[in-house]
């Protein structure tokens, strides 16, 4: 049942993908302002006297600010197109979980003998389409 395991594997690591995607077409804006208030707030740990503490809000808030002034901007128009793939994105990630628990799910759970039936159907059906 070599074939249905690497094909399962396949479609595990693409709805893998596809989650990722979905996750940056929900919120464009995180991946861009995750990684600066990370690195903002990593560089004002740094301070000495714990001012980092003191002035980390208002870095937030600037930064906060830059990122939206930009999404307004000239950002603004590549958001709202990945906005507007979002639903198409999330059907196409909803269908590849479908798949992902029928094939490592429920076929990988068949006896041995109902694993070779149904790769007998699927090569049956395969050999109907190639001589249709």
């Amino acid at each position: 049942m070599g074939f249905l395991s690497g094909l399962g594997k396949i479609v595990h690591s693409v709805t893998g993908i596809a989650d990722k995607v979905l996750k940056f077409v929900k919120a464009p804006l995180d991946f861009i302002t995750k990684p600066l208030t990370g690195l903002a707030n990593k560089l004002l740990d740094k301070l000495p006297f714990g001012l980092g503490k003191l002035v980390e809000p208002f870095v937030d808030k600037f930064l906060g600010t830059a990122v939206g002034w930009l999404a307004g901007g000239p950002l603004g128009g590549i958001m709202s197109m990945i906005s507007g793939a979002a639903n198409t994105v999330q059907t196409v990630d909803n269908v590849l979980h479908i798949a992902d628990g029928a094939l490592n799910g429920g076929l990988k759970s068949l006896a041995q003998p109902a694993l070779e039936n149904a790769q007998n159907l699927f090569s049956f059906a395969h050999a109907q389409t190639l001589l249709a």
